[in-house]
């Protein structure tokens, strides 16, 4: 009898450990509604172990009404097989994800699902879900559209000592003050997710504004947001790296078309990412940085701006690494590129090594590619670079030095489609390190430096894509460019392909000038076609 009643005993300490499951509907959409979702919902979210909720609605997409916001705790999974929609017709948030008491842990795992026209109310935060310190949010395969805050996240909020992981998922349409999509303080991974059409009401962040916390972006899309500062995103302390990501048509009232980058981020990465058709109306048409930010494999295709068409770096640090600006416009300063340097963390700043421009332009004002200025001085370079057609209404259509900044250039290739190449005031100064190939009046004086005043005379094939993440100008054989001379370059080219080689077969391995090293045996360019060409990301 003892062992009888001690058997008994545990089983019921077994089924009280057990997280409790729920299914709403019976299979057929009917089944599936307002009342019967409340109440299996209910099951989970009261359970003191949390638990699964599915739906079972028939095999077609199937969109039920929410009326009330439902506090999440402990471990949960919300699945909506990819067939639900939640409604909250503008009238409630859907979740709120709060701390399982002050020693527990909280969990939340939504899947498969679509929150359609949720709204935080009198509430300031989240308009799908708000999500409140000491828990974990993961959205993987999520649409979140149509959602509004009145002050920040309009699909999402959450403040400090959260984690948030986003996979496959969507953000369409969202609004807020502060970070259309998102708002945040928390530590995020967003992978594989597309961000469209969210804005940001005159404030930060069209899709995502972050603060405190590490920002983590890889191989998604951000497209059409809009804000004030941060087309679609801004970000405020700690660091923010994106990947193989696409920000296409973002823009800001001010700074930033797509990136706007505080003082206080530690900094910024961009790599083996493409950054296209963004303005700003004021400075930086794809990305405004006053922090340290570094580019690294990627492309600046068609950005506007007042300063910076592409990028204003005001008062950081900017370095870039196999990275191709083209087609991209400002209107007073800096087809490409505005720098504003006051100091120098890194000893050289701007660092711009194996950079291909092509066909960047200002229409009131000057430096068609590249426009830098310094009040102390500052140590800047440009190696293994090819500038190519920029133009400028005022001077320096391709570099325009102010205050006191000095430039080094070395084994470069430099031209200008009209104007001036270069202007440098008499405070700042251009020293040539030799190998260079360029037009009159950009002191490449060196002994192994050479003069072309046409685009033909450097030997080169049109911008194409000859392998790697960016399009670069390839030296065609006899150009003067091959072999331009030593060997010290960078062990990499533009294209991620091995230098020094020996381009021209004459038994002599030596650098060559500009961002493409040409090798021995080349690929036709024809092979080769870019991620983003189709459309399509890798």
């Amino acid at each position: 009898m003892n062992r009888l009643l001690g058997l008994i005993v545990l089983a019921g300490i077994a089924c009280e450990a057990l997280a409790e499951n729920a299914v709403v509907g019976t299979g057929t959409p009917a089944s599936c509604n307002t009342v019967s979702y409340d109440a299996a919902l209910a099951l989970v979210a009261n359970d003191n172990q949390g638990g699964v909720l599915t739906f079972n609605c028939g095999a077609n997409p199937h969109t039920i009404v929410v009326n009330s916001e439902r506090s999440l705790q402990n471990f949960i999974v919300i699945d909506g097989g990819g067939r639900i929609t939640l409604d909250a017709q503008d009238l409630t948030r859907f979740f709120v994800i709060n701390q399982d008491g002050p020693e527990g842990q909280t969990q939340v795992s939504l899947q498969n699902i679509t929150l359609n026209r949720g709204a935080s109310g009198a509430e300031p935060f989240g308009g799908a879900i708000l999500v409140n310190a000491n828990t974990r949010l993961d959205l993987n395969n999520v649409t979140i559209s149509n959602s509004l805050a009145s002050v920040s996240g309009g699909a999402v909020a959450t403040f400090a000592n959260v984690t948030l992981n986003i996979e496959n998922s969507r953000f369409l349409g969202n609004l807020a003050a502060n970070g259309g999509a998102i708002a945040t303080r928390a530590t995020i991974t967003i992978n594989d997710s597309t961000f469209t059409n969210n804005n940001a009401s005159g404030g930060e962040g069209g899709a995502i504004q972050s603060y405190d916390e590490r920002l983590l972006i890889a191989r998604s899309t951000f497209t059409s947001n809009g804000a004030r500062l941060g087309g679609a995103i801004f970000k405020g302390g700690a660091s923010l790296e994106f990947s193989e990501s696409l920000f296409n048509g973002n823009t800001s009232s001010e700074d930033g078309g797509a990136v706007y980058l505080r003082q206080d981020a530690t900094s910024g990465i961009s790599r083996s990412s493409e950054l296209r058709n963004n303005a700003a109306g004021r400075d930086g048409g794809a990305v405004y940085a006053r922090g340290i930010f570094a580019a690294q494999g990627s492309s600046f295709i068609g950005n506007s701006a007042r300063a910076g068409g592409a990028i204003r770096q005001d008062g950081g640090d900017l370095v870039v690494d196999q990275v191709t600006f083209a087609d991209n416009n400002a209107r007073i300063e800096g087809g490409a590129i505005s720098a504003l340097v006051v100091s120098a963390q890194f000893g050289i700043n701007p660092n711009i090594r194996h950079a291909t421009t092509s066909s960047n332009h200002v229409t009131e004002g000057n430096g068609g590619d590249f426009a830098f200025a310094s009040s102390n001085g500052t140590i800047s370079v440009l190696d293994n670079c090819t500038l190519m057609g920029g133009s400028a209404s005022g001077s320096g259509s391709t570099l325009h030095l102010d205050g006191s900044i000095q430039l080094g250039i070395e084994r470069s290739l430099l031209w200008a489609a009209s104007g001036g190449a270069c202007t440098v005031a008499p405070t700042a100064g251009i020293t040539s390190f030799g190998s260079n190939i360029g037009a009159l009046g950009c002191s490449l004086n060196a002994p192994s430096d050479a003069i072309s005043s046409t685009f033909a005379g450097f030997g080169l094939a049109g911008l194409a894509n000859n392998g790697g993440r960016v399009e670069t100008f390839l030296p065609q054989p006899g150009s003067a460019a091959i072999d331009r001379g030593g060997n010290d370059c960078a062990s990499r080219d533009a294209r991620d392909l091995p230098a020094p080689m020996d381009g021209d077969g004459d038994g002599s391995v030596l650098c060559d000038a500009g961002a493409a090293e040409r090798q021995l045996i080349e690929v036709p360019g024809a092979l080769f076609r870019s991620s983003f060409e189709d459309g399509q990301q890798q």
